[in-house]
C-alpha cells in the first residue's frame, strides 16, 4: 500500500501514442512549454523522467497534459526517504571509511555541507544523507558522466524550469488577454445589434459567432488556460445578452420618437376616449354594454350578441374603470398623456422586454456561445 508521503517521477517512455505523428508531437510540445524545437527532439528522441520527486496529484496533471499532446507517459512512485540514526540504513553497507573518528567529530560540529544527490543540508560528507540515505564521498568519487548524458540533464532540467513556468502562465490572465477579450465582446454587441437591426430580425447562430470570436481573441493574445476560459464565458454572456439588450433599447427608442411625432393622432385618441368615457355613464347591463363594445371599436365582432366573455370580461376589468374615471373626472391633454402614454411606456424597459422575449432556443444559442468561447480560450482547437 503507498503511503501519503510516496512521490512520484512523472517517465516519458521514449514513444508516442497512437495516432500521433512525431511532427505534430515535437511542435505541440515546443509550443506548449515555450521550448526550441531542436531540444524538444532532444527530450523526446529517448526515455526521460521529465519530472521528479512529485505529488500524486501534481504527477496525474503531468501525466494527462503529455498525454494530450501524444507522449506515452508513465507514472513511477518513489519510496519515501527514512530518516535514520548513524549505523541504521537501508541503503547497502558500505567499506569503512579511512578517515579517523576524530575526523567525525570536527565535521559534525559544523554542518554546512550539501550533498551532491538530492542537494539536501550534511553533517558530514562520509555518513548517508538524511533525506536519500546515499554516501555524498561516493558520489563525489563516481566518474562525471558522458558529456552527451550532462547535456541530456540539463535539457530535462531546463524543460522543467521552463514547463512549470508555462503551466503557470497558462493559468494566468495578462492584461493584454484582457484587452482582447473585452474589445471582442463589444465588438460582438455590436455586430448582433448591427444584424438584427439590418433584417429586422434574430439569429441565434449569431450567438456562437460571437463566443467563437471572443475565445480566438484571448487565445491569439497567448493567454490559455482555466483563467482564460473562465473570462471568455463571461465575456460571451454580456456580448450576447448585451447585443439584444443594444437592439431592444434602439427599438424602444424609435418607439418613442414615433409616439412625439404623433401629437396630432394623440390628441384625436384623447378626444375619442373623453367622448367615449360620457357614452359609457349612460350603459346600464350587460347587453348594453355588448352593444357599447361594438359601437365604439372595443371589440372585433359585428353584433352584440358575438361579443364574448372574454372580451366582456376584460373590457370591464381593464377598460371601464379608466372610462369610469375619466367620465366622473375629465384629465386634461397632459394629464391624460401622462397617465395613458408616458407612464406605461416609461414602465417598459430594455431588459424587460429582453426577459418577455427570451425562449427555448435563444437559451441553446446561449449555451453554444459561451461553451465555445470557454473552450477556444483553455486552449482546446488553438495550437
Amino acid at each position: 500500500m503507498e503511503s501519503s508521503d510516496t512521490t512520484y517521477n512523472v517517465v516519458f517512455s521514449g514513444k508516442l501514442l497512437q495516432g500521433f505523428e512525431t511532427e505534430q508531437a515535437v511542435k505541440a510540445f515546443s509550443t506548449l512549454f515555450k521550448l526550441p524545437q531542436e531540444k524538444t527532439v532532444k527530450i523526446l528522441g529517448k526515455r526521460h523522467t521529465l519530472k521528479k520527486g512529485v505529488s500524486r496529484d501534481v504527477a496525474k496533471r503531468w501525466k494527462k497534459k503529455l498525454q494530450e499532446i501524444g507522449l506515452e507517459v508513465s507514472l513511477e512512485p518513489q519510496a519515501p526517504a527514512i530518516a535514520s540514526e548513524p549505523g541504521l540504513s537501508l541503503v547497502p553497507i558500505e567499506e569503512e571509511s579511512d578517515i579517523p573518528v576524530t575526523t567525525h567529530v570536527v565535521e559534525t560540529a559544523t554542518p554546512s555541507k550539501v550533498c551532491p544527490n538530492c542537494g539536501s543540508e550534511v553533517a558530514t560528507m562520509t555518513d548517508p544523507c538524511p533525506n536519500c540515505g546515499v554516501y555524498p564521498h561516493k558520489v563525489i568519487s563516481r566518474p562525471k558522466p558522458h558529456a552527451n548524458r550532462a547535456s541530456n540533464s540539463r535539457d530535462v532540467e531546463e524543460f522543467e524550469t521552463t514547463s512549470m513556468d508555462a503551466d503557470d502562465s497558462n493559468n494566468s490572465l495578462t492584461m493584454q488577454g484582457l484587452i482582447a477579450g473585452a474589445a471582442a465582446a463589444l465588438i460582438g454587441a455590436l455586430l448582433w445589434k448591427g444584424i438584427t437591426v439590418a433584417i429586422d430580425y434574430e439569429l441565434g447562430f449569431i450567438a456562437w459567432i460571437i463566443g467563437g470570436g471572443i475565445g480566438f481573441a484571448v487565445a491569439f493574445s497567448g493567454n490559455r488556460g482555466q483563467a482564460a476560459a473562465v473570462f471568455c464565458g463571461v465575456m460571451a454572456l454580456v456580448a450576447i445578452l448585451g447585443g439584444k439588450y443594444l437592439f431592444f433599447s434602439g427599438l424602444q427608442n424609435q418607439v418613442g420618437e414615433i409616439i412625439a411625432d404623433s401629437s396630432a393622432d394623440l390628441h384625436l385618441l384623447y378626444a375619442e376616449e373623453m367622448s367615449d368615457a360620457k357614452a359609457l355613464a349612460a350603459v346600464n347591463g350587460e347587453a348594453d354594454t355588448r352593444q357599447f363594445m361594438v359601437d365604439h371599436g372595443y371589440s372585433e365582432a359585428s353584433s352584440a350578441d358575438s361579443v364574448t366573455r372574454e372580451e366582456l370580461d376584460q373590457f370591464q376589468n381593464e377598460i371601464t374603470p379608466r372610462l369610469v374615471g375619466f367620465s366622473d373626472l375629465p384629465p386634461s391633454y397632459d394629464e391624460w398623456y401622462q397617465s395613458t402614454i408616458e407612464e406605461n411606456f416609461e414602465s417598459i424597459s430594455p431588459i424587460d422586454i429582453l426577459i418577455e422575449s427570451f425562449d427555448f432556443f435563444d437559451a441553446i444559442f446561449l449555451f453554444l456561445g459561451i461553451s465555445t468561447a470557454a473552450r477556444i480560450g483553455y486552449g482546446k482547437g488553438y495550437d
